[in-house]
């Protein structure tokens, strides 16, 4: 029997909101241990509890979804090996940009830059295969990803700056 995907900390009260038709253009994801210091639209994972395929991030769809990445997760990879190696953090970044969200991760403080969008980091983790003699995505990213993050953006935008596209705003902050 499968073991049913669960809903990461905070989820059930995101999710009871967007229920309630309150959609925030925005929530943060805290990849750490001091869920405190991040503000509110919130959902929360601590790096020990977290496993590939554990989380149902279904609640996340449609939104912009900022990454905090408090204990530095993101650093572990090695971009210098072919094909290249990535952590967990990227797994995880993967799969809230799966589930249609437009994402960005929040470095730890006092790094620069301090943020990057998670489709920028895809492009420039891009590496060259010498056997397919062409540019190749790192594992955690693909181009059925590629096209997907791409629109969410683009929904993101008209969303979040409706004036600039001649629309209503269609959705709450």
């Amino acid at each position: 029997m499968m073991e049913r995907l669960k809903l990461p900390a905070y989820g059930k009260r995101l999710l009871a909101e967007r229920r309630a038709g309150r959609h925030p253009l925005e929530v943060n994801l805290c990849y750490g241990d001091r869920w405190r210091e991040v503000a509110a639209p919130l959902i929360a994972i601590e790096p020990k509890d977290y496993e590939p395929g554990k989380y149902h991030f279904f609640v996340l769809a449609g939104l912009h979804v900022v990454i905090y990445d408090q204990l530095a997760g993101g650093w572990d990879m090695d971009p210098t090996i072919r094909p290249p190696t990535y952590g967990k953090f990227y797994d995880l970044a993967a799969e809230v940009a799966v589930a249609d969200a437009w994402v960005t991760i929040r470095w730890p403080k006092g790094t620069s830059p301090p943020e990057s969008d998670l489709q920028a980091l895809a492009w420039e983790c891009r590496w060259w295969s010498m056997e397919r003699r062409a540019f190749q995505w790192p594992p955690w990213w693909s181009d059925m990803l590629e096209a997907k993050h791409q629109a969410r953006w683009q929904a993101w935008m008209i969303d979040a700056y409706p004036h600039a596209f001649g629309r209503a705003r269609a959705r709450t902050a």
